[in-house]
């Protein structure tokens, strides 16, 4: 069990106390000092500038950047690029419980709003699912119609999501779990090279929580992406094979 206090908290100032809201002049200062949202920053190409040109039997990989890769192959829409983001360069939300099964991120935004986002798991029960086995290697082919991340190399998940909540100011926003609750074996706690434990971040008016899974050949990352308003949009989900071709299992992995 992990419990995080104030070690997790970036370096942005809490608003003063008594009027619970930021002064104009104190968030800006502080925003522009720390943070480059991707509506005021090229992050597409910041993070091709950051990034290792990959190679295959000594040929450049096409495209040769992971981030181009993402943009070609994992965007349920073209215009979805623009929540690509380096997460170095936004606010990170704090993470004030961590155990194995459920994570609680807790925060004030920017516009001093509070967030709190409340994630859990559970073991997957198999009773009354749908199981699809592929018929020639008999990796799992799909639970429920849906193809299983970090899953396939099993004949059963141990752990599935159970829930994700997100309230600003006490509202709850739309997260519409069934859009990626074929993310089994979520890492909530364990960290350690290129894997971290979940994680929040604050983008403009978006909010983005990260996500390790799997293990060896079945590992992903997942981004999933809620509009502080409207809630969910959209996750970009990259596995084992785009990842490795990559290079991306060490701490300089960006991500996305």
């Amino acid at each position: 069990m992990i419990v995080f206090g104030n070690c997790c908290q970036s370096d942005f100032k809490e608003p003063n106390e008594k009027t619970n809201n930021f002064s104009e002049s104190e968030l800006t200062a502080q925003f522009e000092e720390l943070y480059k949202p991707s509506n005021k920053f090229d992050h597409l190409n910041h993070i091709r500038k950051k990034s290792k040109v990959s190679y295959v039997d000594d040929r450049e990989i096409k495209p040769k950047y992971f981030v181009d890769y993402v943009v070609e192959n994992l965007l349920e829409k073209k215009e979805h690029k623009k929540y690509i983001t380096d997460r170095q360069l936004l606010r990170k939300l704090n993470n004030e419980i961590c155990w194995d099964n459920y994570v609680l991120i807790r925060d004030t935004l920017l516009n001093g709003a509070r967030i709190e986002v409340e994630i859990k798991a559970k073991e997957f029960n198999s009773y009354g699912r749908e199981l699809g086995y592929e018929d020639k290697f008999n990796f799992l082919a799909e639970i429920d119609g849906k193809y299983p991340y970090g899953a396939v190399y099993s004949k059963v998940p141990n752990r599935e999501l159970e829930s994700l909540k997100i309230s600003i100011n006490g509202k709850r926003i739309k997260t519409l779990i069934d859009k990626y609750n074929n993310l089994y074996e979520p890492e909530f706690c364990n960290f350690g090279g290129y894997r971290r434990i979940i994680e929040g971040y604050e983008d403009g008016e978006n909010i983005y929580i990260y996500i390790f899974g799997g293990n060896a050949a079945g590992s992903y990352f997942a981004k999933l992406v809620f509009d502080k308003t409207e809630g969910y949009v959209t996750s970009i989900i990259s596995e084992y094979g785009a990842l490795s071709m990559y290079g991306s299992f060490g701490e300089h992995f960006i991500g996305y």
